[in-house]
């Protein structure tokens, strides 16, 4: 069974190495920087306010594209349309940013948030997912 190109592996490993890219792991690394400085009562203004919400569709995106990639559709080239992914920041948008602060006085609606989710999924569809569908095969093998 070929799973994201790579012969002979199990689904789970193909789908790691498959969704840690260099993207990935900037987004990763953004989260917890900026909560830590939050934490320690050292919020930095524009990226404590919008980057979180910047890289969370990127984040969601991008797993959610290596699942369909290497297990639903076993094709290494698929990318999301652009509507999709604006779907998923109007989605995103309307729960955290519309109805979330109905619920909870920790939750605030900000239209400067709602920004910085379509901003993310654009730059997801336009950089990161072709960048990923453009790196070289045994990019996604383990030992290639």
């Amino acid at each position: 069974m070929r799973i994201c190109g790579s012969a002979g592996s199990n689904v789970y490993g193909a789908l790691v190495r498959y969704i840690f890219d260099p993207f990935f792991a900037c987004y990763c690394a953004v989260w917890p920087i900026i909560h830590y400085c939050r934490w320690k009562g050292m919020p930095i203004p524009v990226l404590n306010n919008y980057l979180t919400d910047f890289v969370f569709i990127p984040m969601v995106a991008h797993v959610s594209l290596g699942f369909t990639r290497c297990i639903v559709l076993n094709r290494r080239n698929y990318c999301y349309p652009l509507y999709w992914l604006l779907a998923i920041a109007f989605y995103v948008s309307f729960i955290f940013e519309v109805v979330l602060p109905k619920y909870s006085s920790k939750a605030v609606g900000d239209t400067g948030d709602i920004v910085a989710y379509f901003l993310g999924s654009a730059f997801y569809c336009y950089v990161h997912q072709h960048a990923i569908v453009n790196r070289p095969k045994s990019a996604h093998r383990k030992n290639a």
